[in-house]
């Protein structure tokens, strides 16, 4: 899902320019409209990586209790929060030194990119799993189970 999200991101942003590839005139309904189906792939995207830190944090010997949420929960905000303040920035100059339609582009491009690097990942992280016998994650949950397992 995350990497179907991430693709669908990536469309939103050439489609938001639009890149020079695209010859159309963007009308107030075209950003509207591409910026609620961007919100919706971002949701997507972004918000089951959480989960996935976490399993992950679990994996690697921490704790399934609050220290370990509140750890994994600060460093998912910070960098969050970072990139808030990182991506507008990156963004910006690279509107001033390409222009708006490029920065689209290449800012489109680049989440494309990060859509295949996620491809090639589970891809990977699946023939490790052939190899190797993994632990069943889905267990069922008992009414005193951990709040995130």
């Amino acid at each position: 899902m995350m990497t179907a999200c991430s693709a669908g991101g990536a469309l939103c942003f050439c489609l938001l320019g639009p890149i020079p590839v695209f010859k159309y005139k963007m009308e107030l309904w075209h950003f509207i409209t591409v910026l609620v189906v961007m919100g919706i792939f971002s949701s997507g995207a972004f918000v089951p990586s959480f989960a996935g830190i976490l399993l992950s944090a679990k994996n690697h010997g921490f704790e399934d209790n609050l220290r370990t949420l509140g750890l994994v929960s600060g460093l998912f905000t910070s960098l969050w929060s970072l990139g808030n303040v990182i991506g507008p920035t990156i963004a910006g100059i690279l509107s001033d030194v390409a222009g708006y339609k490029w920065a689209f582009a290449i800012e489109g491009s680049l989440l494309f990119l990060v859509a295949i690097i996620m491809i090639l990942f589970h891809l990977c992280s699946h023939k490790s799993r052939n190899r190797s016998p993994v632990p069943n994650q889905l267990e069922p949950l008992e009414e005193n189970s951990p709040l995130q397992s």
